[in-house]
């Protein structure tokens, strides 16, 4: 189970945009191509998943999405 949620996580990592921070709602379902959508559901996804993420494994990468995502709400999104 642990492998598969890291997959998961890993997968939401590729869903962040890299010029603007912000989580596309969905993708492919190899998360290769994201649709550039950026809802709010996605982004409050995006940064409690990650963050959970970073609670469970200290895993550095998912703290920097969660970031990137906060980041792109507070500048973008108020």
């Amino acid at each position: 189970m642990r492998d598969r949620l890291r997959e998961t996580l890993d997968g939401m990592l590729a869903l962040i945009d890299p010029k603007t921070g912000a989580m596309a709602k969905a993708s492919r379902v190899d998360w290769s191509r994201p649709f550039r959508e950026y809802t709010m559901f996605a982004q409050e996804g995006g940064l409690r998943g990650l963050s959970l993420g970073y609670a469970m494994f200290g895993d550095i990468r998912y703290r920097r999405g969660a970031d990137r995502i906060f980041v792109f709400m507070r500048d973008t999104m108020t």
